[in-house]
């Protein structure tokens, strides 16, 4: 196995576990990685294990993006609707409107969606 794999067996195998449970978890993989003679790669393990977490992470936050800087109503408006953890942006190459990415899942309300919408129309 490459490190790679390895980080994402462990990963997936730590999730949702407690914290007792996950340094069980560790001293077995440990003694794995051991046994199969590649404790050399435990570095590139750990590095990669830490690239997976930061991935997850950064799934999990609602990304909303509008043409301007939104004023404190409108940033309310959207923190009832959009589930925390939230990250406004500005993206000035948008026409109008709020696009709103919750995982792989897009939100577009842009003004420039909404027009391509029309066109569609006639």
């Amino acid at each position: 196995m490459n490190p790679r794999d390895y980080a994402q067996l462990l990963y997936d195998t730590l999730e949702g576990k407690t914290s007792d449970q996950q340094d069980h978890i560790l001293l077995r993989f440990k003694a794995l990685v051991s046994r199969n003679k590649e404790a050399h790669l435990a570095p590139f393990i750990e590095r990669e294990l830490a690239k997976i977490h930061e991935q997850k992470e950064r799934e999990k936050i609602t990304y909303i993006t509008s043409s301007f800087k939104l004023s404190r109503s409108q940033k309310g408006e959207l923190e009832n609707i959009f589930p925390e953890p939230r990250e406004f942006c500005e993206n000035p190459s948008l026409v109008g409107g709020v696009a709103v990415r919750i995982k792989d899942i897009i939100y577009n309300g842009t003004t420039r969606k909404k027009i391509e919408l029309l066109r569609g129309l006639f």
